[in-house]
């Protein structure tokens, strides 16, 4: 079996696993020394706690560092994105749309969550008249951010350009709700 890079075991971690981990080891630690204490295990319950809390910090820390890792060497990634972001600001400025596009395509990603090329992304198919490619994103987008009214507001137009009229009334009730 192949060795794991720290990106595929960040994926593997999550703070949720890692606070089940935790109270694991914080209940059998506990429900051990308790053991002890009434002298159904003979051992110290005071040394159990200590080991409890040597096992739980050590737990806390290797995770924390792979977790820390794995971000880091994300940074230079990011960093590239947000470069290619503003790339894409300055076309869609210059009002070169499909230029533009292609640029917050690619910080999209294939995860779509990169919410403001998800939002220059659907204004730029509505400059070039893609009703159904913005009203695509700009539903990724709220997924992703449920509160903006202007984006409730965006959307509603473009089911009203797709002849989607109940879909654009629902749209304009939770902009007003906003």
């Amino acid at each position: 079996m192949a060795p794991e890079n720290s990106s595929d075991m960040s994926k593997k971690l999550s703070f949720k696993r890692i606070g089940l981990g935790v109270a694991v080891i914080i209940i059998s630690g506990g429900g051990l020394a308790f053991l002890a204490g009434y002298g159904y295990i003979a051992l110290d319950p005071g040394i159990i706690i200590g080991f409890t809390v040597v096992l739980m910090s050590m737990f806390v820390c290797c995770t924390s560092c792979t977790l820390l890792g794995s971000y880091s060497s994300r940074m230079s990634e990011y960093q590239e994105l947000e470069d290619r972001f503003k790339d894409g600001l300055v076309l869609f400025e210059e009002q070169e749309w499909t230029a533009a596009l292609e640029a917050f395509n690619e910080v999209i990603g294939p995860g779509k969550d990169h919410k403001r090329a998800l939002y220059y992304s659907a204004l730029c198919y509505e400059k070039l008249n893609k009703s159904e490619d913005m009203r695509d994103f700009l539903k990724r987008y709220l997924e992703l951010q449920p509160k903006d009214k202007e984006v409730w507001n965006l959307l509603a137009q473009a089911h009203k350009r797709l002849f989607e009229y109940a879909e654009a009334e629902e749209a304009e009730t939770r902009a007003s709700e906003l």
